[in-house]
């Protein structure tokens, strides 16, 4: 593969445990799945040496990367150091459970000196009855300890916050969003749950066990969201992302912008250039079927594709709009006026951006901009 990628992803399938609403690749950790995960990743890592120069961003994603060893941590960092050209200003971020940053320093003390700068910390609630219906392992007494602990070291800290949660009310939101900013976070991700087919949470809707948050509400915890933050000084960079000055997440930044990056691990994803055309792959997404081409010496890229051009405006259109620089447009379409009378985006020249309430009807914006 000709395309040398600078924006890194690498995965990290293990977690303590699975929580209720999440649809990514994880599993249980044990030593031996473990060892024998690193090791072939190290070997990943090595067989795509050719495909990489110099690293402007390394994001370590999950599952929960820190549940990691020491040991194994240290060893793939520092075959990333040892293979390819870290930039010296480059983001290194890396996932955290809070569960998994309690007692001493050593795990984040050992990152800090293997170069990561960043920490991304899914706290999502600090509201114990809010965790417990998500199947979070820690309470909200371990989320203010890793809190304190990780602020101590990281300066450039996120925190994951999350809302419409069945049995959230809006004065609990409020609690936990004022709570967040209480501590000076760099950045703030805050999703609104999206039930995923086939998870325990999605199962107990469909059952009729528990109800999903009405519209009204979840629209209300938005906005309550965009206003408290832009207060606090935060700018609302991307649909679901808001940073202080110059904090922005540059790794989800590339994703946003279109940009190319390799993955690492099983059920990574890339987006390259490649023989003279825009390509996606994933790596296998089992960590037996990805430690087995590994191991035979084979990278294990699955459901490759070739980008078309059609299908590569979509996209520039689709993740431009999730952010507040916009699109640039050749010509405005017509729908836009539509849009534009009913307060959904700005025009500034030939670029679209959605507004405060366009990001709430996002999907519908982008869909008309995306069919003109």
């Amino acid at each position: 593969m000709e395309t040398k990628e600078s924006f890194i992803y690498v995965h990290i399938p293990f977690c303590l445990r699975k929580c209720r609403y999440c649809d990514f690749y994880s599993i249980p950790q044990n030593v031996e799945s473990e060892r024998l995960y690193i090791n072939a990743l190290i070997r990943e890592i090595h067989m795509r040496r050719g495909e990489i120069t110099q690293i402007r961003t390394l994001y370590f994603g999950g599952g929960t990367p820190t549940v990691l060893s020491n040991e194994s941590f240290s060893a793939v960092i520092r075959t990333f150091y040892d293979n390819f050209e870290i930039h010296p200003d480059a983001e290194i971020t890396v996932e955290a459970n809070p569960v998994t940053i309690q007692g001493d320093y050593d795990n984040l003390l050992l990152l800090r000196q293997l170069g990561v700068n960043r920490i991304s910390l899914g706290v999502q609630s600090f509201c114990d009855d809010v965790l417990k219906s998500l199947g979070r392992l820690h309470s909200a007494a371990d989320a203010r300890e890793a809190i304190r602990r990780v602020s101590a070291i990281y300066p450039n800290f996120s925190l994951d916050l999350m809302y419409a949660i069945p049995g959230q009310s809006m004065a609990v939101w409020q609690d936990t969003v004022k709570e967040a900013l209480s501590y000076n976070p760099a950045h703030i991700s805050a999703y609104e749950l999206t039930p995923e087919e086939h998870t325990p949470l999605w199962e107990d809707i469909k059952a009729g066990k528990i109800q999903i948050t009405d519209e009204d509400t979840t629209i209300e915890m938005y906005e309550f969201l965009i206003k408290t933050l832009k207060k606090a000084g935060y700018s609302h960079y991307e649909i679901s992302n808001y940073a202080l000055r110059d904090r922005q997440c540059q790794h989800n930044l590339n994703y946003w912008r279109r940009g190319f990056y390799t993955g690492f691990g099983a059920a990574a994803h890339s987006h390259i250039a490649a023989d003279g055309v825009i390509k996606r792959y994933s790596n296998a997404a089992n960590i037996n079927s990805y430690t087995e081409a590994i191991s035979n010496g084979t990278l294990p890229i699955v459901d490759e594709l070739i980008v078309t051009e059609s299908e590569a405006e979509r996209e520039r259109i689709f993740l431009g709009l999730r952010t507040t620089y916009g699109v640039h447009f050749e010509n405005i379409p017509k729908v836009a006026v539509e849009l534009l009378n009913a307060g959904l985006i700005e025009i500034n020249g030939n670029i679209i951006t959605l507004t405060e309430k366009g990001f709430l009807v996002s999907n519908f914006c982008i869909g008309q901009l995306t069919e003109y």
